[in-house]
């Protein structure tokens, strides 16, 4: 089924005992976290039938980094219990259809709870893992793909729009009170995407989430929307996450390729921030628990801002092991800072690497 897998070299960094790549003189700022050591970069097997292009790695990890599960090119799931060394394959996905990979991939602090979309041409699916992505169920099919979604493991709330318009139906948003093990439909927008959703941190109050051209939000956890006026600055289409700090500020992409919108409450005017000195378009937006906000591109490159989103700066250590000759896309990135593993997924046309570093 799978062409045998190309294993790419990445420098494992000092304080593993060998020498090159980030060390722990990667400073991010004056108060920005450090990264003391790299375990490894490796790619994952490529399958036939998927598009490479479209099909950028997402990323889940759990707390102490034991178990990390991250998407193929042909929207399967592969899971890593040694950081990223090698992988297994725990879903196959075979959908003739299946062309574009996973709108996200989530597992819980436990792993007792993983959640994955698999999303293709006129298809995508919502899976369910109850052990730690080692076996999947499907829970959901939707009438086309599936986008990036929010999982808060303290309430349990999951929640992913999808695409309606290829399967001749209207975008939905799905919601799951219980970590993805059953599913509803709490907005069905009767248009043609359903992009994006966010919720605050660790309650189940302020959401927001946008179809193609209407804004809504909640204050209940997505349980119930209200269509609110379209704010200021916002941008209707870009799907990278929504993310919510601690405070609950929220993040995600602007209509600048190269900018980051912010706001501090659902009906709030945006600010967006515009990384002038960054190349490319901007991929994924996340957050840490420290509220450092990252900003990977599909040039490569990775910028960070310690100032809840006003500025932000690039990690230039990065492209010292980032494999610049096969073009690698950043596609995703997931800090966990119990663990202090920090995993950014790539693309390039010599197939999807998942990068496992590590905070000192």
């Amino acid at each position: 089924m799978f062409n045998e897998f190309k294993k790419k070299e990445s420098p494992i960094l000092s304080s593993l005992g060998m020498g090159g790549g980030i060390g722990s003189n990667l400073i991010r700022g004056a108060s920005g976290p450090s990264f003391s050591a790299s375990a490894l970069g490796q790619a994952m097997p490529q399958e036939t039938g998927g598009s490479q292009s479209n099909a950028s790695p997402k990323v889940a990890q759990t707390a102490d980094g034991s178990v990390i599960l991250a998407s193929g090119n042909r929207n399967s799931v592969y899971r890593s219990t040694n950081n990223g060394q090698s992988w297994v394959q725990k879903y196959d996905g075979t959908e003739a259809s299946y062309t574009y990979g996973h709108g996200a991939i989530f597992i819980n602090d436990a792993g007792t709870h993983a959640i994955a979309s698999p999303r293709g041409s006129n298809f995508g699916k919502i899976i369910y893992s109850s052990d730690g992505g080692q076996s999947w169920n499907t829970k959901v099919t939707t009438s086309d793909s599936v986008y990036m979604g929010t999982y808060d493991q303290t309430t349990g709330i999951v929640m992913f729009g999808d695409r309606g318009a290829g399967g001749g139906a209207s975008s939905d948003l799905n919601r799951s009170s219980n970590h993805g093990q059953s599913w509803s439909v709490v907005i069905d927008s009767n248009q043609s995407d359903h992009y994006g959703v966010g919720m605050k941190k660790g309650s189940a109050g302020e959401a927001v989430s946008w179809s193609t051209g209407k804004y809504y939000t909640s204050s209940n956890g997505g349980s119930s929307w209200t269509q609110q006026t379209t704010p200021t600055n916002h941008y209707y289409t870009a799907t990278p996450y929504v993310v919510y700090n601690t405070s609950g500020r929220y993040f995600y992409r602007g209509a600048n390729a190269k900018g980051v919108l912010y706001a501090d409450s659902g009906t709030g005017a945006r600010t967006q921030t515009v990384i002038s000195g960054a190349s490319g378009t901007i991929q994924v937006v996340n957050i840490d628990s420290d509220d450092v906000v990252y900003a990977g591109f599909d040039s490569g490159e990775i910028w960070f801002s310690t100032d809840n989103g006003v500025t932000y700066t690039e990690i230039e250590e990065w492209k010292t092991y980032w494999d610049t000759t096969d073009g690698y896309a950043i596609a995703d990135i997931n800090t966990n800072n119990s663990s202090g593993r920090f995993l950014v997924g790539t693309r390039g046309s010599g197939g999807n690497v998942v990068h496992v570093l590590q905070k000192s």
